[in-house]
């Protein structure tokens, strides 16, 4: 419910099309800061014995928080162009018309969401069993990699989100994004080493990680801008389903050998990549805008 009306109301609340690229961006740094500062509270309650609600109370008053403030927001004028007085008895309202084909840019999108979500899940699930399997640390210092990507995670989302909002072509930088993200991985497994690990989790955390999924999403707003709800729910179905789905697949690769499984998150990004591509393309063809008198 929260991703299914945040977005859509984040893209309504700031027409402009840089600024709510950018604001999507930005909302990944508040997710990141959650999941940073949530496994903390957890730890030192477990070390504590205390009651383990506690999180879920804080988190169902920072939400009511929220609508209260919320309640009071409003959103700006629809435009703010100056309102010509002509004698017109009545006002035709506008229809606004998707621009993209769902069958090829929506599927196209979908396929983005769902392996966007899926690089940066199996890394941080596997990073640390492949890095004892490799020799490459020990078992107590497995977990560094997970922090570096966390890091790497949290810095990058406000770099993304003002380079978004100076102008940049986004399906150029999710392309970008995903293809420095695979030569990463695969420096990663053709020589591992400590080094070629740690530029690795530093790379799928600034690039993978840093506010791709997001920048995916407001391109289908923009390309589908008729019934925002609905195509988020869409695009978070995509994600749902990689959660759901790739910790199942890997579990089942992993016994085979710890390397397969990021062979598999390789053939993940090629595959996003000619999402990507795809989405590039069709995004020139389908600009600017058509709306038509209803």
């Amino acid at each position: 419910f929260l991703d299914t009306s945040t977005y859509p109301t984040l893209v309504e609340a700031y027409p402009d099309e840089k600024t709510n690229s950018s604001l999507s961006v930005l909302n990944k740094a508040f997710i990141s800061l959650g999941q940073f500062i949530l496994p903390f509270i957890t730890r030192y309650l477990l070390k504590e014995g205390l009651f383990f609600g506690w999180p879920f109370i804080l988190c169902a008053v920072c939400l009511l928080a929220n609508l209260g403030y919320l309640v009071f927001a409003k959103f700006p004028p629809l435009s703010s162009l100056p309102v010509e007085t002509v004698d017109e008895p009545v006002h035709t309202p506008k229809k606004i018309i998707n621009k993209g084909d769902f069958k090829i840019d929506g599927v196209a999108l979908l396929v983005f969401s769902f392996v966007s979500v899926s690089i940066f899940n199996i890394f941080i699930l596997w990073i640390p069993q492949y890095t004892e399997a490799m020799r490459i640390v020990s078992h107590e210092n497995s977990l560094i990699f997970v922090s570096l990507y966390s890091v790497g995670s949290f810095a990058s989302v406000f770099f993304t989100s003002g380079i978004v909002k100076k102008g940049v072509n986004i399906p150029k930088l999710i392309s970008f994004c995903v293809a420095i993200s695979g030569l990463s991985l695969l420096w990663m497994l053709l020589s591992p080493s400590f080094i070629s690990t740690v530029v690795a989790a530093l790379i799928i955390g600034i690039f993978a990680a840093g506010g791709i999924w997001q920048l995916g999403l407001a391109l289908m707003l923009e390309l589908f801008p008729s019934r925002k709800g609905r195509y988020t729910s869409y695009y978070s179905l995509a994600t749902s389903t990689s959660v759901m789905v790739t910790p199942y697949i890997t579990g089942i690769i992993s016994k085979n050998g710890m390397e397969y499984v990021f062979w598999f998150d390789v053939f993940l990004i090629l595959l996003g990549f000619i999402a990507s591509l795809v989405i590039q393309q069709r995004y020139k063809k389908n600009l600017p805008a058509k709306i038509i008198e209803s």
